[in-house]
């Protein structure tokens, strides 16, 4: 687009045009790697992100009985967490079969826990699982082959995947108070078997996790906002929740960062 004259061209474009240099480049991109940490990017530790304080805050303002689905269970952390609430009702998905022996040694007689030895998404199918080959189950396995490297050395297992629509018709669930959904690029598949209780507002507190998988599997904050109507969606940060998407918010493109992060999607608000 062509431009009418020099004063029509904004301020940082100049900048651009005086700082953006080769030889600065690891000076920017340190800048923004500190930057997106101030905004909530790169944390990866739930005891310091926020994701541990908002459940353990969360589960003090519910002195019902809940039913809570944790989906890529993988150490049962979240779970552990969960139980803390003693009317609390647990069901873990996991698929890689490592893993979930020791959720079952894990949780052997918790009659509030519910475990299967599944991955959940768009249909019920048979599908491969990526994880890294050596290693004795990890919370990096995918079905994303991709995204563990082109070249590196991979170990696969053949799992089941069924749909959350059809797990919650058949074990009469009618509300899911609590899903956190932590699965590797897969969220977009897992929201799609989930439409039934999405759009009837029967889930209604959703904690899903965004990372650099993005890229691959095309599930952005844009896409969220699509799979999940009517819901608020709010960035965790370490002591609060910054609100970046819902009904009322315009979609902002700066809030789609291929970084890792994790949101919360409510049908109530939590501001």
């Amino acid at each position: 687009m062509g431009l009418q004259g020099r004063h029509n061209v904004a301020w940082h474009c100049y900048l651009g045009n005086m700082i953006a240099r080769r030889r600065l480049q690891h000076f920017w991109e340190l800048g923004l790697r500190l930057c997106t940490t101030g905004l909530g990017y790169h944390n990866y530790a739930p005891q310091l992100n926020g994701e541990d304080r908002f459940l353990r805050r969360w589960l003090a303002g519910s002195n019902r009985a809940v039913t809570l689905v944790d989906v890529g269970a993988n150490e049962g952390e979240f779970t552990d967490i969960a139980l803390e609430q003693p009317l609390a009702r647990i069901h873990l998905f996991e698929p890689n079969p490592v893993t979930f022996a020791r959720l079952e040694r894990r949780f052997a007689g918790n009659d509030r826990t519910t475990l299967i030895s599944a991955a959940l998404g768009d249909h019920p199918a048979s599908l491969e699982l990526f994880d890294w080959a050596g290693c004795d189950g990890t919370g990096e396995a995918t079905f994303l082959r991709e995204t563990l490297g082109e070249t590196a050395a991979v170990t696969s297992f053949k799992v089941p995947v069924i749909t959350l629509d059809d797990y919650c018709a058949q074990q009469r669930i009618a509300v899911i108070d609590y899903l956190k959904v932590d699965v590797e690029g897969f969220e977009k598949n897992v929201f799609a078997g989930a439409r039934g209780l999405i759009e009837a507002k029967r889930i209604r507190v959703i904690q899903f996790e965004m990372n650099v998988h993005a890229v691959v599997s095309g599930f952005t904050l844009y896409a969220a906002m699509q799979a999940l109507p009517g819901y608020t969606i709010y960035r965790i940060l370490p002591h609060e929740l910054l609100e970046v998407a819902g009904p009322n918010i315009a979609y902002r493109p700066g809030h789609d960062l291929f970084r890792h992060h994790n949101l919360i999607a409510s049908i109530d608000s939590l501001a």
